[in-house]
């Protein structure tokens, strides 16, 4: 915590200290819109823990709006301070966020988690066709800083009068958007269902991009980037995000810019479930972790051992050390020489993935999100027995729900204690499947438990090493 604590105060301070004004939601604004309407030129909207079911627009405003994490450095109040978009005023605008004002780097989002939101319907000036997108985020024109948050559970699926839907955590036109140190997970799009770049640069550093889903119309489910002019991807986790149509981790069609020093594994779709370099996209392809290989300098193919709660690799994993050996790319100095500050490991060589290289900070742990789902209709309440069971350290848990609602799926030992939550949010009626890895665990017996409303189930299962 120190050193993240650390870390956030170097970044953030300025930031706060040169305010006019600090502004706190809910002491001075009961809404967090009414906040960024009053403020000014440098201010900072400061947002109390809590959820708050609002679709934001920050208005053009050159400011930061903020969680209490950049004073506490505390991961508990990124995860509960929520911005949930799932009761819009009008269902054709029902991004989190929109930041289509012209927005600069002087404007800043962080220390939030950002979910619910079904994106807004929004021409494609380049076209002259609708699109609906951005379910947490959609930016145009815009540069803001998105950094330090969770956006997850978000979706731009829905093609009522528009062409199709994308971008399911974040889209972004134009400008050149600063998006790091992120945990952008659980979204859907018929697009880029993570991340959508669409004639616009952006520098993306050192995120968590998993789990996201769909790609039925233009595949990329990781990110998805179109005829833009320098999309920077670097040190960024790409990892287990699956399209219906190819490919299932990055897409650069027509794009130019720099793939370097990310992990990109586990993606799945029918082709090119990696990465994929469309048409007359001019991209330098370097010192990557691609499952299946991908020519390069520098790029490999090897299991990065990552640990499954906060998908960090092991000691001794062959990402430590493996990135870009370029001055600009080391890892940040910790206090002992040649030694990094974590989340980094090794020596100050590049680290591939999200915990390498300058901007790399530690994040909250990630719960294994949910990776299957059934719309089907449901009678009731059913929390299935895991399978396989024993099982060795990998197994699947389903749980059905009649109503769409906020649910909680956590493991416990057989004396109470909560040892991880697998799923948490708010999830479709149907089923859901769950897969969760226990390799930190010991040999046992375990409980798993769904939590819905007033419903409480619970079932046991067995681990055997």
């Amino acid at each position: 915590m120190k050193h993240i604590l650390l870390a956030v105060m170097l970044i953030m301070i300025p930031a706060v200290a040169g305010a006019q004004t600090l502004i706190k939601v809910p002491l001075d604004y009961a809404k967090i819109q009414d906040a960024i309407q009053a403020a000014a030129d440098g201010d900072t909207v400061l947002v109390s823990p809590g959820t708050y079911f609002e679709n934001l627009n920050l208005l053009g405003k050159k400011i930061t709006l903020a969680s209490n994490f950049i004073i506490s450095g505390n991961f508990d109040d990124i995860k509960n301070t929520i911005i949930n978009g799932s009761q819009p005023r009008h269902p054709d605008t029902a991004s989190c966020v929109l930041m289509i004002s012209g927005e600069d780097r002087t404007t800043m989002i962080t220390g939030f988690t950002l979910t619910g939101g079904k994106g807004t319907l929004w021409l494609d000036n380049h076209i002259g066709s609708y699109y609906r997108e951005g379910g947490g985020i959609l930016m145009e024109n815009s540069s803001p800083v998105i950094m330090y948050n969770i956006i997850r559970e978000n979706e731009a699926l829905n093609r009522t009068g528009g062409v199709s839907a994308g971008g399911g955590g974040m889209r972004m036109d134009g400008g050149n958007p600063m998006i790091l140190n992120n945990i952008i997970v659980n979204n859907k799009g018929r697009y880029g269902a993570g991340i959508v770049l669409n004639y616009t640069s952006a520098e993306i550093y050192n995120n968590l991009i998993a789990y996201n889903s769909g790609g039925d119309d233009y595949g990329g489910s990781g990110i998805w980037a179109y005829a833009g002019t320098n999309a920077v991807v670097i040190n960024n986790t790409v990892i287990s995000n699956s399209s219906l149509k190819a490919p299932g981790g990055i897409l650069f069609w027509n794009q130019q810019g720099v793939i370097k020093n990310n992990i990109v594994r586990g993606n799945t779709a029918p082709a090119y479930p990696q990465i994929q370099l469309r048409q007359s996209s001019s991209a330098s392809v370097t010192y990557n972790d691609v499952q299946g290989g991908f020519a390069g300098r520098g790029n490999f193919d090897m299991d990065p051992a990552l640990n499954p709660v906060n998908y960090y690799p092991a000691p001794g994993s062959p990402v430590v050390d493996a990135g870009d050996s370029g001055v600009t790319f080391m890892d940040v100095a910790g206090i002992q020489p040649g030694v990094p500050m974590l989340p980094s490991l090794g020596t100050l060589r590049n680290d591939v993935g999200m915990t390498g290289g300058p901007f790399a900070r530690l994040l909250p742990d990630v719960p294994v999100s949910v990776n299957e789902y059934d719309p089907a209709p449901v009678s009731g309440y059913q929390l299935m027995q895991n399978y396989p069971n024993p099982f060795n350290p990998s197994t699947n848990i389903v749980f059905s729900l009649p109503q769409a609602e906020r649910a909680e799926l956590a493991v416990y030992n057989i004396s109470g204690q909560k040892l991880l939550t697998a799923a948490e949010g708010y999830f479709e009626a149907g089923t859901h499947r769950v897969a969760i890895n226990m390799n930190n665990f010991a040999s046992g017996v375990y409980l798993y438990v769904l939590k819905a409303g007033s419903v409480r189930l619970a079932e046991r299962m067995m681990l055997i090493k």
